[in-house]
């Protein structure tokens, strides 16, 4: 027999895939605008060129920052070194060596190795 009761309407997955459908065309077409813009119009171009100069500046001044701050850690490393002084006599240097050892040793066993 037939049934005389009307839909239920759209289903939940017909909406998301309308949106989908949507969404991805819109993209697509703000792609498309945005391509045609770019070869067009020199100004746009311009700007754009800009832009990537600005960002590259950007990039490297943050990259030559970041290895002058390695640079000062590296030299402050050193320099804590130098000025806890470094035994000259081979025995102390031995001995020196053998409780650096067995500190890293210890270190290692508790856990705490940077």
């Amino acid at each position: 027999m037939a049934s005389t009761t009307p839909s239920q309407g759209i289903s939940t997955t017909t909406i998301a895939l309308a949106s989908v459908a949507t969404i991805s065309l819109g993209f697509v077409g703000y792609a498309l605008y945005f391509d045609h813009r770019r070869r067009t119009d020199a100004s746009f171009r311009a700007t754009l060129k800009k832009q990537h100069r600005a960002a590259s500046k950007l990039a490297s001044a943050s990259a030559k920052a970041a290895e002058q701050t390695q640079k000062q850690r590296i030299r402050a490393a050193v320099q804590d070194a130098t000025e806890e002084g470094f035994p000259t006599d081979p025995e102390e240097t031995e001995g020196y060596f053998m409780q650096e050892v067995a500190r890293g040793e210890g270190m290692c066993q508790d856990g705490s190795d940077p």
